[in-house]
């Protein structure tokens, strides 16, 4: 025999699990689950060359149109710099899954 107190082991008075599902069994719902299912976060999209290309076309159309019309449009820095950081913002949605892909032709 041990001379101390080994290690106790915890016991509940009341299984509550097996009292719930009971219950639940007499009101023919399913047994209650004793862990969370995981849910599996979607794939990200791969940008490809054709996407991006997309995207920026789209871009062009939405913030400048009249630079697809005009004859003597000028394409400055500052154009430049409002049209690349809404194309990285559409790239980044699309990487989420947070909106479609677009399609390329």
């Amino acid at each position: 025999m041990s001379d101390g107190p080994g290690p106790k082991r915890q016991r509940s008075a009341i299984n509550a699990l097996k009292i719930l599902n009971k219950l639940r069994e007499e009101r023919s719902l399913p047994k209650a689950k004793t862990k969370v299912k995981v849910t599996r976060k979607p794939k990200k999209v791969l940008i490809t060359a054709e996407i991006k290309e997309v995207v920026t076309l789209q871009e062009i159309q939405r913030l400048f149109p009249e630079a697809l019309t005009a004859s003597s449009y000028v394409f400055n820095d500052e154009q430049n710099k409002k049209l690349v950081k809404e194309v990285e913002f559409r790239l980044n949605r699309i990487r989420a899954s947070k909106e479609d892909a677009p399609k390329h032709k």
